[in-house]
């Protein structure tokens, strides 16, 4: 008992460095100029992002608009009831939110999302947050050892986290 109890505690210091990074990357890149917005798909991996934005917009007084890309017909049924249990709890009370809404249609689901990634980027501008993660993809891991965890247009502050790190949060 007492191994696990001092394993518990050092998984505990470890995730909460690695949220108070997250934080503090989130802090830089919100007060960085040029606008953005953070994604969100009203998955675990966003919750947790939108909780870092939440928290960084606290602690830095910047603030960055999140929004939803809604594609038509092919959207989780459930994520209305996230995102309004989400945004009605008070941790997320300084979140400014917006939804984006395409069609789905004639270029299959990937194209679609991709013109209401590119209505955001207009309205909000193209700098966005992003709720990837490494162990999500070969690609995504790539994308990490390349540019790390900010680019000059994306942040990805929970890149390093595992899935077990994201439900540790949400508990």
């Amino acid at each position: 008992a007492t191994e696990d109890l001092m394993r518990w505690r050092r998984d505990e210091r470890r995730l909460r460095r690695a949220l108070d990074a997250a934080v503090t990357c989130v802090a830089r890149f919100i007060t960085d100029p040029g606008g953005g917005y953070c994604g969100v798909s009203w998955g675990k991996d966003s919750v947790v992002v939108l909780a870092v934005l939440a928290e960084a917009q606290r602690q830095c007084g910047a603030t960055m608009p999140a929004v939803w890309v809604r594609v038509e017909g092919r959207e989780n049924p459930e994520c209305p009831q996230v995102r309004d249990a989400v945004l009605a709890h008070p941790w997320f009370a300084g979140i400014e939110y917006h939804e984006v809404e395409v069609t789905a249609g004639d270029g299959g689901g990937g194209l679609t999302s991709q013109r209401g990634f590119d209505e955001a980027a207009r309205r909000f501008g193209a700098r966005h947050i992003s709720g990837v993660r490494s162990a999500e993809s070969y690609a995504r891991a790539m994308r990490e050892r390349h540019w790390g965890t900010t680019s000059a247009h994306t942040c990805a502050p929970i890149t390093a986290l595992s899935t077990p790190d994201v439900y540790a949060i949400h508990a």
